[in-house]
């Protein structure tokens, strides 16, 4: 299959389509990426053309070959995804599916636009797809997968998601096929190109390093009511638990970015909830880091995961910089949003324990 993945986000590090990539590539499947960068960056805007004609018949060029479109897209990229799929489906009879965090929580209304949609989690989802569709299978029954046919929806049962996380590669930095959006026209992804990019993120124009951005875990052990993972673990049936990756499954990612990528002098692990590993497994990753990577880094943390003990851990092995959910000082809120464990005093107590610290780190982010 020759598989055409597409990201709209700002940021291009987009975890989930460079491991989709890697993913499909492993399994004998050709694949390009194309990476779009909303131009309103994170803004919520809609009703308003978000690229040029150019752009998009250069885009239908590129996928011009393909034998499926694949589009991630949150609920901040929907009207990008929504032009970027009728210019395709205008030009080309080539089925699209979407993938990410709106088609899982909206997929009638992503099928308006999509042949298909992913719900959940996709690897495993998609690998089966093409598969099916390589040797000329039906294809309509794949969990997971909603389908729009005719004027009906097929709608599957979701499946537990995967729980060794061990069994995907490291995300597709290849540049292989890549392709983005920069000034206005359709160019390769290269090394220049990406550390130009890379140096512009949120936390890395913060902290004046060029940050490789990446996860070592999915899910979150907190059941905070506003937050996709607590939609998400509620589609999975209480199911999606969190999950780590190995020690040595993220060495082997974070070497072969110090190999291949020299720029990169920061490291920004965007997990949900990184400190909430137990002390055993944060000493092994931060020996191994300090031994093996030796880069500074940050995380997110939470109230209830900050402790002295580990902050002493993780400072030692590199930390510089941590990103802390307070969200509301009210009592009511914090009830309301299943939050109440993480009361005034317990976030107190975490923001006095990373105060100890600021010799030696950049000044901390509470998210309001």
């Amino acid at each position: 299959m020759n598989i055409t993945l597409i990201s709209p986000y700002p940021d291009i590090t987009s975890f989930g389509v460079r491991t989709l990539s890697a993913f499909l590539k492993q399994h004998g499947h050709a694949v390009q990426l194309i990476f779009l960068p909303d131009p309103f960056g994170d803004d919520l805007k809609y009703n308003v053309k978000r690229y040029e004609d150019v752009i998009f018949d250069q885009i239908v060029e590129l996928c011009r070959a393909s034998d499926l479109i694949g589009i991630t897209l949150m609920t901040n990229f929907f009207d990008g995804a929504v032009q970027i799929t009728e210019k395709l489906k205008s030009a080309l009879k080539i089925p699209v599916i979407w993938g990410g965090v709106h088609p899982t929580i909206r997929p009638e209304e992503s099928l308006r636009y999509a042949d298909m949609v992913c719900i959940g989690e996709g690897e495993d989802v998609l690998l089966e797809l093409c598969q099916r569709m390589s040797a000329e299978k039906d294809f309509s029954g794949i969990n997971n997968i909603w389908i729009r046919r005719d004027n009906r929806i097929i709608q599957n049962p979701i499946a537990p998601p995967p729980a060794c996380l061990d069994d995907y590669p490291i995300p597709d930095y290849s540049m292989d096929d890549h392709h983005i959006m920069l000034n206005d026209r359709m160019v390769p992804l290269t090394h220049q190109i990406t550390e130009a990019f890379l140096k512009k993120g949120t936390v890395a124009e913060y902290i004046g390093k060029t940050g490789y951005q990446t996860m070592t875990s999915r899910g979150c052990p907190h059941k905070c009511t506003y937050c996709i993972n607590h939609t998400v673990n509620n589609i999975y049936g209480g199911k999606a638990k969190l999950r780590w990756r190995s020690v040595d499954h993220v060495m082997e990612e974070l070497l072969w970015v110090r190999k291949n990528m020299p720029y990169v002098d920061y490291v920004w692990l965007s997990d949900d909830e990184f400190m909430v590993r137990k002390y055993e497994r944060l000493v092994e990753f931060c020996h191994r880091y300090k031994q093996m990577i030796d880069l500074p880094f940050s995380c997110l943390v939470s109230p209830l995961s900050v402790t002295e003990k580990k902050m002493t851990l993780l400072v030692e092995a590199g930390l510089v910089y941590v990103q802390m959910g307070v969200e509301s000082g009210s009592a009511r809120m914090q009830r309301l949003y299943n939050r109440k464990i993480m009361n005034n005093r317990r976030m107190m107590q975490a923001i006095n324990i990373i105060n100890r610290f600021k010799d030696k780190m950049y000044p901390p982010s509470y998210d309001f």
